[in-house]
């Protein structure tokens, strides 16, 4: 990080008058404080995939196994920890009524990942047990992270911008468009110090060629 782009953070937590985190998804804004019930970044993105998770298994023959997982979402986060434990502790049941063989219950994470064709890390973050499930939420779910007026993103173009527009007014109201945020591109590490007004114009090249930080 430059000493510019430091000092520009920096200068936005002092005079920041956009508060609060969330994640945008389609326009519309997540809240992800992770105060008082909410969830953070992290637990929208692992709630999102436990949920596909279930719902494509309940599809397969492996459905009693997304049975076994309702309920563990109560509203105020997914337990990953009591799940596997559950999950542990059916397996014995699961061949004995013939819905897994015991080779397939070696591995019952394994078993379930071939069943519905998702790739490991998709899985891993389901589970919880990604290293960073905010990286597969702006990388592979194309959301948009916010936390004040930092935000980040993966891929930078006027789809991404109109999102973000609508996204930030839904975070912050009328006032958003007269602050100015600092964007970071992690697909190409790139960072812009970008007006609200700028944001709103969905102007790529622009942003581009007049907004580095």
């Amino acid at each position: 990080m430059t000493r510019d782009r430091f000092l520009a953070i920096l200068e936005s937590i002092l005079t920041e008058s956009v508060v609060g985190e969330f994640w945008i998804i389609d326009g519309e804004a997540i809240g992800a404080d992770g105060d008082a019930g909410m969830a953070n970044h992290e637990m929208v993105v692992i709630q999102h995939v436990f949920s596909e998770l279930i719902d494509d298994l309940s599809h397969t023959r492996l459905a009693p196994i997304a049975d076994t997982m309702n309920g563990l979402d109560d509203g105020d986060g997914v337990d990953t920890i009591a799940f596997r434990c559950l999950v542990n502790d059916a397996i014995d049941d699961w061949i004995s009524m013939g819905v897994i063989t015991p080779e397939e219950g070696d591995d019952i994470y394994e078993t379930m990942r071939r069943e519905i064709g998702w790739p490991l890390n998709k899985l891993r973050v389901a589970m919880g047990q990604a290293d960073d499930a905010r990286v597969y939420g702006y990388e592979n779910l194309g959301w948009i992270r916010v936390v004040n007026n930092n935000i980040q993103i993966h891929g930078l173009n006027r789809s991404k911008l109109n999102d973000m527009a609508n996204g930030l007014y839904d975070c912050f109201g009328d006032d958003w468009v007269h602050d100015t945020y600092y964007l970071e591109d992690m697909q190409t590490g790139k960072t812009y110090s970008v007006p609200g007004h700028v944001i709103e114009t969905q102007d790529v090249s622009y942003i581009r060629n007049n907004t580095r930080s």
